[in-house]
Order: structure tokens, then C-alpha cells, then sequence
């Protein structure tokens, strides 16, 4: 369970099935187009990250902030900039007058605070933090309007942030990426959080496993 995070479960229907090799030239010509985005570079710790970041015309101080977070497995480099084009928040933030943040893993995956002996030692959650601060610095957002999305492995890493930094977002949209069973989760406050999940998913099992 996730403490006092506050829940909305969603379930998919029948998933399309997408062959692999058509699904990756996709997402290769997705990550070469980043039409609205700039790319931030940010120093966490000693180390050097970045994020892309989506401004639509005439942000005013006090505006809301949306951090969309990739999946694992993708391009430190270009991560964010193909969740920029794999969705439509750059639209979004367009048209609702606010800030779409695509944030970059270290090293190509995030640390969700699941059991990895692979992982590498990353500081996600301080990176967060660090974004946060420069987003506040450089554009004036609403520290109380930053929400999270997240898919597979961002979808985890959100979960992880709710958990330890639930006084920064107002709550998170995760999409295939169920809570995991082994992640200490004690929430400053009560969250809201959406879980989108599919019934015929075969990596991220709808019944959860260990």
C-alpha cells in the first residue's frame, strides 16, 4: 500500500500490439524532431544533467508545471526531448498557459527506489529537487502546481517522489507501473495519483509480482 497517497486505479482495454521493429523506428524518428523544446543544463551533486522544457508564449510568474518522466532504456541525451513529441503536453501546456518539463535520467534509467543491483549510484531524488529549484528560479512556477507523469520506469520514479517528496507535487498520472511492493512509502501529506494499467500487459503484470 502506499500510506496516505490517495488512489484512482484506471484499467486499460486490449492493448494494440505494435511489431518491434516498426515501433522503434517510431520512436528513433520521434527523438530526431523536438519542435518547441530547449534543452537546460543543470549540475546536481558535481555531476551534469539537463532537462527539456516546453514555454509557452506569455508564461506569467505563479504558473502551473507538468514534469513528464520517460521510461528506461532511452537515450540519456534525448529521453525527454522523445517524450516531447510521444505526447501531447507541449499542446497542453500551450493551451492551458503552463510549463512542460521533460526531464532526463543519468544514465538512461531512472533510480525508482525498486531493487536493482544494476542501477547505478544516481541521486534521482536530489536531482529532482534540483530542477524544482531552477524551474522556481528561472521561471517563477507555482511550487504548489507541479504535478508528475510518468510511464514504466518514470511511472516508478514518480511513485518514488510522491513517497519522499509529496510536500513538492500536487500528485502524479503513472502509467504502466504499478506500486512496488518493497518501496518504503510514508507520505508527507495526502497525494493524489491516477494509475493507468493495462489488464494484458506482460511486463508490468496487472495482479503485480515480485
Amino acid at each position: 500500500m502506499m500510506g496516505s497517497v490517495r488512489s484512482a486505479s484506471v484499467v486499460g482495454g486490449p492493448r494494440s500490439r505494435v511489431p518491434y521493429e516498426g515501433g522503434r523506428a517510431l520512436w528513433l524518428l520521434l527523438s530526431a524532431c523536438d519542435p518547441g523544446v530547449e534543452r537546460v543544463a543543470l549540475t546536481v551533486n558535481g555531476e551534469d544533467r539537463s532537462y527539456y522544457e516546453h514555454v509557452p508564449d506569455g508564461l506569467v510568474d505563479g504558473s502551473a508545471a507538468v514534469l513528464v518522466l520517460h521510461g528506461g532504456g532511452r537515450r540519456t541525451a534525448t529521453g525527454g526531448r522523445a517524450m516531447n513529441r510521444f505526447s501531447v503536453f507541449g499542446e497542453r501546456a500551450d493551451a492551458g498557459g503552463m510549463l512542460a518539463v521533460y526531464p532526463n535520467s543519468a544514465a538512461g534509467s531512472w533510480t525508482d527506489g525498486r531493487d536493482d543491483p544494476q542501477a547505478e549510484p544516481v541521486d534521482d531524488v536530489a536531482y529532482f529537487d534540483a530542477l524544482l529549484d531552477d524551474l522556481v528560479a528561472r521561471h517563477g512556477v507555482d511550487r504548489t502546481r507541479v504535478g508528475l507523469v510518468g510511464i514504466s520506469n518514470g511511472g516508478f520514479m514518480a511513485q518514488r517522489l510522491l513517497c519522499e517528496r509529496a510536500e513538492h507535487y500536487v500528485g502524479a498520472v503513472t502509467i504502466a507501473a504499478t506500486i512496488a511492493a518493497d518501496l518504503p512509502c510514508e507520505p508527507s501529506r495526502p497525494v493524489s495519483v491516477a494509475w493507468i494499467v493495462g489488464t494484458d500487459d506482460p511486463l508490468v503484470l496487472y495482479e503485480g509480482a515480485r
